[in-house]
């Protein structure tokens, strides 16, 4: 039998090579529907979009409670305002004049890799740290990398609370 909380992504894996690329499946007491064609992820998120909102989702309402009204977590206007907001700041031009900041970054932690001592690394820690500094970097001129731990930590503590309340 598979194990959501003992290996999610393997659970994952494991499903949709023997069912397919559209899965229903129940989770505690919900029913999660699992896209991996791009055709349907398209119909889901961008052409049929008003047909699959948050505002009904157990999962997002409980994610609402704890991290708020956000992008995330928003749907219909309150979303669409949000959106509107911060579509400024991801036109092309300013994500490409990103791209060297980006790009730098990534090319530290990588030099970092090639002189750690151990041959395995915590890739999730590392990414946390890449996304942190690029996040800080590009929004408030300053190097989060080092947070990565107490977000990391946060973040874990999210999913237990959303297991516990899930499986409850």
């Amino acid at each position: 039998i598979w194990s959501f909380q003992r290996d999610p992504l393997q659970t994952l894996v494991r499903l949709t090579r023997t069912y397919g690329d559209l899965i229903t499946y129940r989770f505690g007491p919900f029913r999660v529907v699992l896209l991996n064609h791009p055709e349907a992820v398209q119909r889901a998120l961008v052409d049929n979009h008003p047909n699959y909102g948050k505002r009904h989702s157990p999962f997002y309402r409980m994610l609402k409670n704890m991290l708020g009204g956000g992008l995330l977590t928003n749907d219909g206007e309150d979303w669409l305002r949000q959106r509107r907001l911060a579509q400024p700041a991801f036109q092309r031009r300013k994500l490409e004049a990103l791209k060297p900041m980006i790009v730098g970054c990534t090319e530290q932690m990588l030099d970092r890799w090639q002189r750690h001592p151990q041959p395995v690394l915590d890739i999730s820690r590392e990414m946390m740290q890449l996304t942190l500094q690029i996040v800080g970097l590009a929004l408030f001129s300053q190097d989060l990398s080092q947070a990565g731990q107490a977000v990391g930590e946060a973040l874990d503590e999210l999913q237990v609370q959303m297991g516990e309340r899930f499986s409850a």
